[in-house]
């Protein structure tokens, strides 16, 4: 998504820099990284931040960590709501025009009897929430904190993210995973969003200058069987046909996690993500359609990924 957003701000004709680590791959953005001017920072380096905002007017937040390994939990909570803390009073102390967040839908409530979720949910201590809903939740509280002290923002609440990517991390793995073939399908469904669109929807609430506001970003929810058998038939692949019951997926969890312990890898598939992807969650996207914003159909979502798979 980020490279996404640097490439689309270049064709705006914007001035852009952005903040890059040591460790940072530009694969992604190769035939634009010189249109870009690069600060070396990080979000938990306050002085780095500093310099990278000095005589900026806007700031795109999209920085996180998105794991469900508990290895990577501590460094989660970390980047996720102290980096957030940190941007945010960076940004208040350099004058900032105005900030977008990239929250999340995880940050936001659960509702039970398949009632939708809407930007006005309240959060609430429950067992569902993973630790990565907790960290975006409370990164999201750092900035309406600097709402209240005078920061002009604006949140996003993205649901699941389908795009080009890393194949092999975050939700670009659905693909690898139905492409390699597989026998289950998870029971529950989600709200899903192209990554285009989230760009999109950033830069469109960015010039609007809408403030103190949250917006769900969802095109449509779908359930994963269905998902899933949309990316069998355009990889014409066998579809899954065996249901991801509890018991199934403890025990999937469990061999997957022993045997990543084994190898020294870091394990595809947790406790979290298998309760995460068994419940079935509900999202409202009215908001932000009544502010003009309109989505890309799915399927001409997944269309477009499976072709850029086969053809990676």
């Amino acid at each position: 998504m980020g490279s996404k957003l640097l490439k689309r701000l270049i064709e705006d004709g914007e001035t852009v820099r952005a903040i890059c680590r040591k460790s940072s791959r530009f694969d992604q953005i190769k035939e634009i990284k010189d249109k870009i001017e690069w600060v070396e920072a990080d979000v938990l380096d306050v002085p780095s931040l500093e310099m990278a905002m000095k005589d900026i007017n806007q700031v795109y937040h999209c920085a996180a960590l998105v794991s469900f390994n508990p290895s990577k939990r501590e460094s989660m909570y970390q980047i996720n709501i102290e980096g957030t803390a940190n941007v945010v009073n960076v940004a208040l102390n350099a004058n900032i025009d105005r900030l977008v967040h990239v929250s999340s839908i995880a940050a936001l409530g659960r509702v039970k009897d398949g009632a939708k979720i809407d930007e006005s949910t309240m959060w609430e201590d429950s067992s569902d929430n993973s630790h990565y809903s907790i960290t975006k939740y409370r990164s999201e509280q750092e900035v309406w904190r600097g709402i209240a002290e005078g920061l002009n923002a604006v949140i996003v609440n993205p649901s699941v993210i389908l795009g080009e990517g890393n194949w092999k991390t975050d939700s670009s793995s659905f693909f690898a995973t139905v492409h390699k073939g597989m026998p289950f399908y998870p029971v529950g469904c989600n709200g899903f969003v192209d990554s285009q669109d989230v760009v999109d929807a950033m830069v469109y609430l960015m010039e609007r200058g809408v403030s103190g506001e949250r917006f769900i970003l969802s095109a449509e929810n779908i359930y994963y069987k269905d998902l899933f058998f949309m990316m069998a038939d355009q990889f014409n692949k066998k579809r899954p046909s065996l249901p991801l019951t509890k018991i199934i997926g403890a025990l999937i969890w469990r061999i997957v996690s022993v045997h990543s312990f084994i190898m020294g890898k870091t394990p595809v598939i947790t406790k979290e993500t298998v309760n995460t992807i068994s419940k079935k969650y509900f999202y409202d996207n009215s908001k932000i359609i009544a502010a003009g914003f309109n989505f890309r159909p799915p399927s001409e979502t997944i269309m477009r990924c499976c072709k850029a798979y086969l053809d990676r």
